[in-house]
């Protein structure tokens, strides 16, 4: 990353799902109310914790949030990179 001109780039993996835009908000609101009950549980947390993972509850807006800053932080590396996913 230094030779890009990106020293001091740091990053942490997020996980979240993804759906067809004409999801109904309603099933939207349950399966982002359901995921952060579980979450919440001992077993889970251990689960995730176990593999590495911090679960963090949140919000559709949160998690578009979070790749919206990923876009912006990881679109000059592709830039400056010239990476492409072939």
């Amino acid at each position: 990353m230094i030779e890009c001109g990106l020293a001091g780039l740091t990053t942490v993996t997020h996980y979240g799902l993804f759906g067809p835009a004409a999801i109904p908000a309603e099933v939207v609101a349950r399966l982002n109310g359901e995921i952060n009950e579980a979450l919440e549980t001992p077993e889970v947390r251990a689960s995730l914790r176990s593999a590495g993972i911090e679960p963090t509850r949140g919000s559709p807006h949160d998690f578009a949030a979070v790749i919206a800053q990923q876009l912006r932080q990881w679109g000059p590396v592709a830039k400056a990179t010239r990476f492409r996913m072939d």
